[in-house]
């Protein structure tokens, strides 16, 4: 498709900034180095981002590094919020959704190695079932959580789902997947993720999940429902 460069240009300057700086991180992957040198030697000086030996490309060890350097609070920008600056995203945040996104993509890219690629995988989403825990991975000015980085678990889980189908017992396969959707999207798109699941795993594997998820049902249904104490006379 023929980009009208004019029309992008006028679609940029109505962006907010983030969004702004997440479309340059993803130029960042698909631009040569020539292309790359010639834009930011004009904002900085191209030397000190000369790569200086063989670049890394190992998923397992690009998100094992992204994942302490979160733990580490290296993402962590926090500031004095009020009524003008709530909406703000912090550097560290900006930076810290823009590398997740780019290390889930590689990880949909590289499913043809599950084992590696779960463990990729899953090192992301205990960062983000850490975020929903209110530990200081990355900071927001409004409302905390997750659903802020805005992943989209319809094209995430199908492809974690089948590194799991690769490397689960039934019984592992039903557990992680009825987890991940309460725990990481609150069971907002259950239905399609479910079937997702179901399309993925195996035989076994979709008869496990079958019966867990009907098994919970059950459960939920037999919890006490909490009483209001009755106003006294």
């Amino acid at each position: 498709m023929e980009i009208d460069r004019a029309k992008l240009r006028a679609q940029v300057r109505k962006m907010g900034d983030d969004y702004v700086y997440y479309m340059f991180d993803r130029a960042i992957e698909l631009l040569s180095s020539a292309q790359l040198a010639e834009i930011a030697g004009q904002y900085m000086d191209v030397n000190m981002i000369s790569a200086c030996g063989p670049p890394t490309a190992d998923l397992l060890a690009m998100t094992t590094a992204f994942r302490d350097a979160s733990l580490r609070g290296e993402f962590y920008a926090a500031f004095f919020v009020d009524s003008s600056n709530f909406m703000t995203v912090s550097t560290g945040t900006r930076g810290w959704v823009a590398e997740c996104h780019r290390l889930i993509d590689r990880c949909i890219a590289e499913v043809a190695d599950p084992g590696t690629t779960r463990q990729a995988f899953e090192m992301i989403f205990d960062l983000l079932r850490r975020i929903d825990a209110c530990e200081e991975i990355i900071f927001f000015g409004d409302e905390h959580g997750s659903w802020q980085v805005q992943i989209n678990w319809r094209k995430v889980f199908p492809a974690w789902f089948a590194c799991l189908a690769a490397t689960t017992t039934p019984n592992e396969f039903a557990k992680l997947v009825l987890d991940a959707i309460i725990e990481l999207d609150g069971e907002y798109d259950s239905e399609a993720h479910f079937a997702a699941a179901l399309t993925i795993g195996t035989e076994d594997q979709r008869t496990a999940l079958v019966v867990a998820r009907a098994a919970r049902e059950r459960r939920r249904r037999l919890l006490p429902v909490e009483r209001k104490p009755q106003p006294t006379e």
